[in-house]
């Protein structure tokens, strides 16, 4: 209970972290603009470069979204939502009180006005997963190395 699903070695960014953060916010999209403010100025301060940045704000913020509108709250009416800086890689999570399904990357059809979302975080991540607890908790996560998408923002 409350316990942190253990994520396996492949799975974590590097050990030396420059910045951790985790807090509980409500299940409200308000809880959006709260994240992208507090995440925005951590890698900003940590050295992220503006491109890595760009895509761990949208990857974070899509995960946040996904679960204010696809999941419960946790038992304390709110969404876990986190990140990790390390010298490597970006690791990202947010953590609600489960849905009835288990979020995956679909292929919506061309006019659809949803649905590409977690296609967009398989893209920009150099790995995402789901894990659902015991007591029904999901947390979403996703890495994005510090070298991903680098020779794209150039060009």
């Amino acid at each position: 209970m409350g316990k942190k699903p253990h994520v396996p070695a492949a799975h974590q960014p590097a050990r030396v972290s420059t910045v951790h953060r985790s807090f509980l916010l409500p299940c409200a999209p308000s809880s959006l603009r709260v994240v992208r403010r507090a995440a925005g100025a951590d890698l900003r301060r940590a050295g992220v470069p503006e491109h890595l940045r760009h895509d761990v704000l949208l990857v974070l913020c899509e995960l946040l979204a996904n679960a204010i509108r696809h999941a419960s709250p946790l038992v304390d009416d709110g969404i876990r939502v986190g990140w990790r800086v390390g010298a490597k890689a970006v690791e990202v999570e947010v953590t609600d009180g489960g849905a009835p399904t288990m979020p995956t990357a679909g292929r919506p059809e061309a006019m659809a006005l949803s649905g590409r979302g977690l296609a967009m975080v398989q893209e920009l991540s150099g790995d995402w997963g789901v894990e659902r607890g015991a007591d029904g908790q999901q947390r979403v996560w996703a890495v994005l190395h510090r070298h991903h998408g680098a020779s794209a923002a150039g060009g």
